[in-house]
């Protein structure tokens, strides 16, 4: 019996030594056909920019990095570098970025050396990313969440976030849905103003080191007031607010004194992305992802003032002019 328990466990150990062995050959046979790719790329004088990716990352925080690279890229003229992408990136199963070739950081520095430039500080706006050496590979960031990096090239970066089709035609479908079974009515989408609300909760209301940091969550409060700011802008206007959330019993919980409300449960970050891109205004609370849903939608946007906590760290490293655009209203 011994035996064959110690026979089972050898094969289980040698068919685990062969899975290991076979998934480092693969990354090693990866990473040589990235560097080829990248090597003739340079054969043909061809220069590359990019961002260094984190794991840590969401939607928000890519696109802010995608789309102030590409800003940085412009602001050098139009024959500066082709942007170029990590392949892990989670915006490529979201936006329609299969025209951009793939790279990761770590390769262009290492294989191609690429010059590496890092800003000074998070929410700040850095210029020192406009004096970049074009005739060399580069790798910037890696944070980049200021919007004067692309603001001159805003359609462009439009452009690139255009949404794959089965996403926005999901989201579409949704959204039409919900507001005409709100109102009982066919037909009436357009006629009615649709204002997206993004609440994020999540980790920023419970981790302690985030808190910490000076990561603070927009109360019940702030909600209702940028609820009610619309309401006496938009006087005689059908409106609902469309609210998506990582908390959506929160929301409910929370929002339940207001009718003209639908919350959107689709358990999916890209659909609610997508939906809320779609709405005419926005409400915005905190982090990168609503910021970016009320950036797609390109109408009024109301934003949480009061984050950072003030006097945090995060604070320090934050202008809030490089970070909302000026048309943006705080309360």
């Amino acid at each position: 019996m011994r035996r064959i328990r110690t026979r089972c466990l050898l094969c289980l150990l040698s068919g685990l030594i062969v899975a290991v062995s076979l998934l480092f050959l693969l990354q090693f046979l990866w990473l040589q056909m990235e560097i080829r790719a990248l090597q003739r790329l340079s054969a043909y004088d061809i220069r590359l920019i990019t961002f260094r990716l984190s794991h840590r990352w969401g939607v928000g925080n890519e696109m802010f990095a995608l789309a102030s690279t590409y800003g940085i890229k412009r602001s050098h003229g139009p024959r500066a570098w082709n942007v170029c992408i990590d392949s892990r990136a989670k915006i490529l199963t979201v936006f329609r970025l299969d025209q951009l070739p793939n790279c990761r950081a770590d390769t262009m520095v290492e294989y191609l050396d690429a010059e590496e430039r890092r800003e000074f500080a998070y929410g700040f706006f850095d210029k020192n990313f406009h004096s970049l050496d074009t005739k060399r590979h580069a790798v910037v960031g890696p944070f980049l969440q200021s919007w004067k990096y692309f603001n001159r090239f805003d359609r462009e970066i439009r452009r690139l976030f255009a949404f794959k089709a089965s996403i926005a035609s999901r989201a579409r479908d949704l959204l039409v849905s919900s507001v005409e079974k709100h109102f009982s009515c066919c037909g009436c989408f357009s006629h009615i103003v649709k204002i997206g609300v993004h609440v994020r909760r999540g980790n920023m209301a419970v981790r302690p080191e985030l808190i910490k940091l000076g990561y603070i969550v927009a109360d019940a409060a702030y909600l209702d007031r940028a609820m009610i700011f619309y309401k006496k802008t938009l006087t005689n206007k059908r409106m609902i607010f469309v609210v998506c959330s990582d908390n959506i019993s929160w929301c409910k919980e929370n929002l339940s004194n207001h009718t003209d409300v639908i919350f959107m449960e689709t358990g999916m970050a890209e659909l609610d992305m997508a939906i809320l891109s779609m709405c005419n205004n926005s409400i915005i609370t905190v982090g990168t992802f609503g910021w970016w849903a009320a950036w797609l939608a390109n109408g009024t946007t109301v934003y949480y003032k009061d984050w950072p906590r003030d006097g945090s760290p995060l604070d320090q490293w934050t202008n809030h002019k490089d970070y909302f655009p000026p048309a943006w209203i705080g309360l």
